[in-house]
């Protein structure tokens, strides 16, 4: 197999690569396989003509499709990049054409309902991931390769997942200079539910704090803004992610919300309150 670590190495790791959701991180996905030659060609892959054109005018990829089919076949990697909540049926549109021999991976923010998804439709080359990494500015046009480099990447393999897949997997993160760390899809749920998607609605919630007067919104400085900064990005799919995810997020809200309780609490203890600062 093929050094991924070596831009350079020959022979080019994935002949025909196929990025499926041409948007910020598919796109980036896209730029990373053209820029560090881990694809010989890229195809793009959306519900959205306008998107494709304009994937295809920056040279995001080399060619467009905007129907599955027989061209699927011919792809030795596919890369699922749509939002949480059309992941599902984005992988049953795909999953007949599929070659068993590709690399399937996806970079949703929710592990555990694709990898079920996937496994169900014997998708055996199937390897779950997440790179952590975005913008509150979404879309193709904002998509770079270096989104990408030196951006932890997650890698939840599930008991169907082979050995072969996961480290093709690890090849293509490195290849495209993140870091992969690999763990359980329900491990990882856990802990972006609580760095990921609680700070997601903590950040909602003080944006709608602040809109209930507007001399707040007056006083609000560059703190306030850094902190709600997260409740700017694309509604539907910050709504689709937290959904996805409730149950451990539920759990990670009633931490916090006992955390909340300590700290009002130390408001009548001054050293208490000096202590949890520090």
């Amino acid at each position: 197999m093929a050094d991924f670590a070596s831009p350079t190495s020959s022979p080019v790791p994935f002949e025909r690569a196929a990025i499926a959701g041409v948007g910020l991180i598919g796109g980036s996905v896209a730029l990373g396989l053209r820029e560090r030659l881990l694809a010989r060609r890229v195809v793009g892959y959306d519900a959205s003509m306008d998107v494709l054109r304009e994937a295809e005018a920056l040279g995001v990829v080399d060619e467009v499709q905007a129907t599955p089919g027989e061209w699927l076949r011919g792809c030795d990697l596919v890369v699922l990049a749509a939002p949480m909540g059309a992941l599902g049926p984005l992988a049953r549109e795909l999953a007949p054409f599929l070659s068993p021999e590709a690399l399937v991976m996806d970079v949703g923010s929710v592990k555990a309902g694709i990898a079920a998804e996937l496994d169900a439709l014997g998708v055996r080359g199937f390897v779950p991931g997440h790179p952590m990494a975005g913008s509150e500015r979404g879309g193709v046009t904002h998509a770079r390769a270096a989104l990408l480099e030196n951006a932890v990447w997650v890698l939840t393999p599930t008991e169907h997942t082979s050995l072969t897949a996961l480290s093709r997997a690890r090849q293509l993160v490195e290849g495209l200079g993140a870091a992969p760390v690999v763990m359980p899809p329900e491990a990882h749920d856990s802990l972006v539910a609580t760095v990921s998607h609680l700070p997601y609605l903590v950040s909602l919630a003080l944006t709608h704090l602040v809109a209930r007067d507007e001399r707040l919104s007056l006083l609000a400085a560059g703190g306030f803004r850094d902190l709600t900064r997260v409740a700017s990005g694309d509604p539907r799919m910050s709504r689709d992610m937290v959904v996805e995810n409730r149950e451990a997020l539920r759990e990670a809200l009633a931490r916090f919300r006992r955390g909340l309780e300590r700290l009002e609490a130390d408001l009548e203890r001054p050293g208490d309150l000096l202590a949890a600062a520090a």
